[in-house]
């Protein structure tokens, strides 16, 4: 099982000195325009797709090779796409009430977490809040907050899915 992210990045086409350059810049996923992964395992190897509206799509068949299955974050919502594009959007777009409730014991994102005023707040900002733990390092200490406090959230859909083909195999 191979559980990455789906990291989204919009393709940027500048022109300097007369010529065209391309780059990609990482993005928020919240809408089906030209979206693009930057993740080589999902370029290149399972399910071999680069556009997010396609890796959101992709069937079970397509992220599995033989005893091989690549998972990733997917769309939660099914009226508006709202997808995290690492483990950490993910979480908290799945746990805004455990987010918002734990503002003072998350340490690592106490000082973002406190700009927030309902758990509302936190889900339409989650880009915000992710890129904050980006910005900051703080990733390794997000995921020992998560650890030293474990009560009452869940477990991101993508990863359950994966544990849970794993389970079966």
């Amino acid at each position: 099982l191979i559980i990455t992210d789906i990291d989204s990045v919009e393709k940027n086409i500048t022109n300097k000195n007369g010529k065209q350059q391309t780059t990609y810049q990482k993005c928020e996923i919240i809408s089906n325009s030209e979206l693009y992964t930057s993740n080589i395992c999902l370029k290149r190897w399972l399910p071999k797709k680069i556009k997010i509206s396609d890796l959101l799509n992709a069937t079970n068949e397509d992220k599995t090779s033989n005893k091989i299955r690549v998972t990733y974050q997917v769309k939660i919502d099914t009226k508006e796409l709202k997808c995290g594009r690492s483990f950490e959007e993910a979480f908290i777009i799945e746990n805004p009430k455990y987010m918002f409730d734990n503002k003072q014991v998350l340490l690592s994102i106490k000082n973002e977490l406190e700009n927030y005023n309902t758990k509302e707040e936190i889900i339409i900002n989650s880009y915000n809040i992710q890129d904050y733990i980006d910005r900051n390092k703080k990733k390794t200490d997000f995921a020992f907050d998560l650890l030293n406090n474990q009560e009452n959230w869940n477990v991101p859909t993508y990863i359950k899915e994966g544990l849970m083909w794993l389970s079966q195999q």
